[in-house]
């Protein structure tokens, strides 16, 4: 009797930057920080892992996938970061929202995640949203990938 042998070979699409499994979607989420509770914010608030202040979020969303482009890791100052490219109507909101809010508080949130919460200094006029922070490169280009991937299927 003639035994078969079987030889099955699959590749698997690593290392050409391609995966199995897609980037999950990321919903991105910039809204501003409630000095107390209020009626109009969260019930349930973030802790800040840097400063360990509890932060009360306000329901509005002032900046979300609608009002983005395109997002793309970069290294920035020698450190992985993360750019937001704004939409025209988007970057009108964002130098509106940083003009007149100096000195205030945002939460940025990613699928109701907690990424940071920066202070305006300045307004921002480029149409673009810099986010930095204690950032590996891997984890900024998932979330560029996943930002991507969900405006893809707006």
């Amino acid at each position: 009797m003639k035994k078969c042998r079987w030889l099955v070979i699959v590749l698997l699409p690593f290392a050409s930057g391609c995966s199995l499994f897609p980037a999950k979607k990321i919903n991105v989420e910039i809204r501003f920080v409630a000095q107390t509770t209020l009626e109009d914010v969260e019930q349930k608030p973030y802790i800040d892992p840097v400063t360990h202040d509890t932060l009360f979020v306000f329901n509005r969303v002032e900046i979300s996938n609608y009002d983005i482009k395109s997002a793309q890791a970069i290294i920035y100052r020698k450190y992985p970061a993360l750019v937001l490219e704004l939409t025209e109507q988007g970057a009108l909101k964002w130098s509106q929202l940083t003009r007149v809010n100096r000195r205030q508080r945002l939460v940025i949130l990613f699928n109701k995640k907690f990424i940071g919460a920066p202070i305006i200094t300045r307004q921002v006029l480029t149409g673009k949203i810099l986010i930095e922070g204690n950032f590996t490169q891997t984890q900024t280009k998932k979330w560029a990938k996943g930002i991507n991937r969900a405006l893809a299927a707006d």
